[in-house]
């Protein structure tokens, strides 16, 4: 994915949206997204990553002091790193929506 440039209409004001986050994304999950400004889908993913951890414990019955019970964390942390993965088109999306426009790299960005 290329970097995509944005502009604010009302001040002039610069963000750019790069493939880089969707490494970071995957990396580092929850934190990511936090980093990235994108507060509600942190806390989507750790809302999901703990429901399923609850759904885990419920389906394997395992519970804590269990010597298999880490085995429990393991598809929540799964599901943040997936969803961490997502961050270049959550940051699109959040520009477009607000009302930011596309531009076109120039000289002024690099």
């Amino acid at each position: 994915m290329a970097t995509i440039h944005f502009v604010r209409p009302k001040d002039g004001k610069r963000r750019s949206v790069s493939g880089r986050w969707r490494i970071w994304g995957v990396l580092f999950g929850a934190f990511a997204l936090l980093f990235a400004g994108l507060w509600l889908h942190t806390f989507l993913a750790m809302a999901g990553s703990i429901l399923i951890g609850f759904g885990m414990e419920w389906v394997t019955g395992l519970r804590e002091g269990d010597p298999d019970y880490i085995w429990t964390y393991v598809p929540g942390w799964i599901f943040v790193m997936i969803y961490g993965g997502f961050i270049p088109q959550l940051r699109i999306r959040k520009y477009e929506r607000c009302g930011w426009k596309r531009v076109e790299l120039a000289d002024e960005f690099e």
